[in-house]
């Protein structure tokens, strides 16, 4: 078996194709194919099941990946521990937060971090949750996370990067639309579009019904940010929102933001990474703390350009 096997049998488990597999590892696809039969033919299993929606693992393939990613990750440690004064790091970096926060957020972090660091392949991952986070640092399957509530456990180091308001967002025809703000107590009863339970903008407002005792109407669930700020646009409810998420919005008026009185709802906005973990890893949260003062003002910046 190969080093190069392993790599081209993660790409194609993490990409979900032989073609994209190929362009990530800088391969033919032919040869990432011959890989993957060499690399079966030696396990004596196969590894993938080639359909008409791409591939998908088998039960084999299953057992393989977090061993192939740890083989992979020792051969980033290695090279680290030989590393170069001035060198730069090389490697891979996969970093993950919730859709949302991925979309608003981070993008352009990440698109200054590949623009600045050629040598390092970025790869950006979703996850619907915030336990899906931490679950996925922990295993090893993303690098990096972003989470928007408080994590502890002994392996991981957390730091705070950016700060997150969350706000109350109604559509141009509510009639709270030519308000600035509403006493909390107002929501009670009223329509809401909310996330889905296990996100946490859905916790933030649980807590904050729990706290100040009211009951609003949950109309709609969804995981997908770009729906709740549709369906509050049509008038079916309102929501609380980031305040990043709905800068453009805003700005167009398509949208109007309230605060709750007193009640300001703003939350860090946390980095998490194993403690032991790769120069790239290194690389890129030096990286974040040095434009973490950037972070969440990027969105609004790009409505005022």
């Amino acid at each position: 078996m190969e080093i190069r096997q392993f790599e081209a049998f993660v790409a194609i488990a993490e990409t979900g194709s032989f073609t994209a597999a190929a362009e990530r590892v800088s391969l033919t696809q032919s040869t990432v194919s011959q890989q993957i039969k060499a690399l079966e033919e030696d396990l004596g299993e196969a590894l993938f099941v080639r359909g008409g929606r791409g591939v998908r693992l088998t039960d084999a393939g299953e057992h393989l990946l977090p061993r192939a990613r740890i083989i992979l990750d020792a051969l980033d440690e290695i090279a680290a521990s030989f590393k170069v004064a001035g060198r730069p790091a090389r490697g891979r970096l996969r970093a993950g937060a919730a859709s949302m926060a991925t979309a608003y957020l981070f993008a352009p972090l990440y698109e200054r971090f590949i623009a600045t660091h050629p040598d390092i392949q970025l790869l950006v991952r979703s996850t619907t949750t915030t336990e899906e986070t931490i679950r996925q640092v922990m295993s090893g399957e993303i690098d990096v996370g972003f989470i928007a509530v408080p994590a502890s456990h002994s392996s991981l180091v957390v730091e705070a990067v950016a700060t997150d308001e969350v706000v109350l967002v109604v559509g141009p025809e509510h009639p709270w639309s030519d308000r600035t703000s509403i006493d909390p107590l107002e929501l009670e009863g009223q329509p809401m579009v909310a996330f889905e339970r296990g996100m946490s903008h859905r916790r933030t407002m649980d807590n904050l019904f729990t706290e100040i005792g009211v009951s609003p109407r949950i109309v709609s669930e969804t995981n997908d940010p770009q729906m709740v700020k549709s369906l509050i646009e049509i008038g079916l409810g309102i929501a609380l929102v980031p305040r990043w998420a709905v800068a453009r919005e805003v700005s167009a008026g398509r949208l109007r933001v309230l605060t709750l009185g007193s009640h300001r709802l703003v939350r860090d906005v946390n980095m998490i990474y194993l403690k032991k973990h790769t120069s790239s890893v290194r690389t890129f949260t030096d990286f974040c703390r040095q434009f973490k003062s950037s972070i969440g003002t990027s969105a609004a910046t790009a409505v005022a350009d």
